[in-house]
């Protein structure tokens, strides 16, 4: 039964006052201390996944398919994704390896781990099977902290692109009409007539590629170099320009040639605007796209690794999927809105939106409750 208690007396009301503060002391401590210490606790005893990806669109879309897949099999495994984070796509990486930066995970090519992290030759050919277990056959050989994951069912090359109408003009006066191959391209280079006539300048070309691609062992040192160790196309490096602006910076002539992936929209069969010039002598190695992730995460979230393979291997995750997904980004404008420093909730909620339902639609995934 509840008492009425008179406050007439001293004691009495100085004792009810102490409770009272004794209240407000005890729920200021629970909101204002105790909560950011839970908070602690929590991410020390159940850390979230961290998902970085590369400043192109297709990684971005490779990012949220995974922390999707993470989300709908493991609902307890909390997931934070940065969709744009790497703008030099060699420093991701060495990243991962290091704790201390927060990187748990994210998609990465076959090809550009064994040519220039591993010290290994790329296969071209080898199937993604095989080309995962060489990659963790070194890795492990290396002790790095590291897993390389089935990769998804496509492979996405380099291909080098020009626009259309520049490399009919080449080919045609080097006596190479209708060749779109490197090899092509490296006579024509070297016809200082086709250049004054074809660029209204001298040669040689000028080649803008993604922050890293000049640097690379599998890059444009395989476009220029001599016959034994490349194509010998005379160029020369202009700019960085980052993958997503490649084709603008064709289109509007600050470059003749550029590094493209094979995944391009602007590359696909019945585009008029730009060719690809074939790597007939297959120096290009195949680009199978993987989850890379941290193994402190697979051993305390078991369950992922099962539920990034069951992504990687569905066979309707192909080259033409991703494709169609880059381009409808584009049309959304993400491409520019997730090129930023801090993109706000509008590009990543809509990417996540465009994502989501296409992977439903498929079957992919499941649709929410």
């Amino acid at each position: 039964m509840l008492r009425l208690v008179s406050l007439r007396d001293p004691a009495t009301y100085v004792t009810a006052l102490l409770g009272l503060g004794l209240l407000i002391g005890v729920q200021l401590l629970s909101t204002k201390v105790w909560s950011p210490i839970a908070a602690e606790i929590a991410q020390r005893w159940h850390p979230a996944i961290t998902i970085r990806g590369k400043n192109f669109l297709e990684s971005s879309i490779l990012v949220e398919m995974m922390a999707l897949q993470i989300e709908r099999e493991l609902p307890d495994v909390p997931v934070e994704r940065d969709h744009y984070h790497y703008k030099n796509m060699l420093s991701v990486y060495p990243e991962l390896l290091d704790e201390e930066k927060g990187l748990d995970l994210y998609p990465e090519y076959s090809a550009t781990l064994l040519a220039n992290f591993l010290d290994k030759t790329p296969r071209r050919g080898a199937s993604a099977s095989e080309t995962a277990d060489e990659i963790n056959e070194l890795l492990e050989e290396r002790n790095a902290p590291v897993v390389f994951l089935q990769p998804f069912g496509y492979t996405n090359n380099y291909e080098i692109a020009m626009r259309k109408d520049r490399a009919d003009c080449l080919l045609r006066l080097s006596g190479q009409d209708g060749q779109y191959t490197l090899r092509a391209l490296a006579t024509a280079s070297q016809k200082q007539t086709g250049m004054k006539t074809c660029l209204k300048r001298d040669g040689p070309l000028l080649f803008g590629s993604s922050s890293d691609f000049e640097k690379r062992k599998d890059g444009l040192r395989i476009l220029s170099n001599g016959p034994k160790a490349g194509y010998g196309v005379r160029i020369r490096w202009s700019h960085h320009v980052d993958h997503d602006d490649i084709y603008k910076a064709l289109r509007s002539g600050q470059i003749d040639v550029a590094d493209g992936y094979a995944a391009d929209p602007e590359l696909q069969p019945g585009r008029e605007e730009f060719v690809m010039l074939a790597d007939v002598d297959g120096r290009f190695p195949d680009y199978w796209p993987a989850p890379l992730i941290r193994r402190a995460m697979l051993e305390r979230y078991p369950g992922v690794r099962a539920a990034l393979e069951k992504l990687t291997r569905n066979e309707k995750i192909d080259q033409k999927l991703i494709t169609e997904l880059t381009e409808e980004a584009m049309r959304w404008g993400l491409d520019d809105d997730l090129d930023r420093d801090k993109p706000g909730p509008y590009a990543r909620d809509h990417l996540r939106l465009l994502v989501e339902e296409r992977l439903v639609n498929e079957g992919i995934l499941e649709p929410r409750d």
